[in-house]
């Protein structure tokens, strides 16, 4: 074998294992580890208390109604239990929303385009309690952390 044959062997390989470790680094996994960053990041987006307080988990798998190439894909299907998303400040200490269990798929090569599609998403017993405290005071309105208003 040539010296460039085996070079281009030698970064064929080193490719595929990189392909390997990701897939079993992916696979395995404690996406509970997460969590408190999860928990962070989207209390401080929304300003109002959130957490996930149950487990948090992805399983990947094919879609049987893809075609072609894109039928290889695996999709992410991720589910979160006893979610919590607390009210704004200025609204009495009560849960805004309960979620004892969410499952959704995730469609990845849809971010290609940075675009986050959902084409399945499941809420068991959502519990919800809207308050409005005056026209302009309710707590279904979310003073995002980057918004300029």
């Amino acid at each position: 074998m040539s010296k460039a044959g085996k070079i281009t062997a030698a970064i064929s390989v080193a490719f595929l294992l990189l392909i390997v470790v990701a897939i079993i680094l992916i696979a395995t996994f404690d996406w509970n580890r997460l969590k408190p960053t999860i928990n962070q990041k989207v209390s401080a987006e929304l300003n109002r208390p959130f957490a996930i307080r149950g487990d948090l988990g992805v399983v990947w798998e094919r879609q049987k109604q893809e075609t072609g190439w894109r039928s290889w894909v695996p999709w992410p299907h991720i589910h979160a239990e006893d979610i919590i998303l607390g009210n704004p400040p200025d609204i009495p200490e009560v849960t805004m929303v309960h979620l004892p269990r969410v499952e959704a798929t995730l469609a990845p090569l849809a971010l290609l385009t940075k675009t986050v599609w959902l084409p399945w998403i499941k809420l068991e017993k959502p519990d919800a309690r809207l308050i409005r405290l005056s026209e302009k005071n309710n707590n279904w309105t979310f003073n995002l952390a980057n918004d300029d208003n």
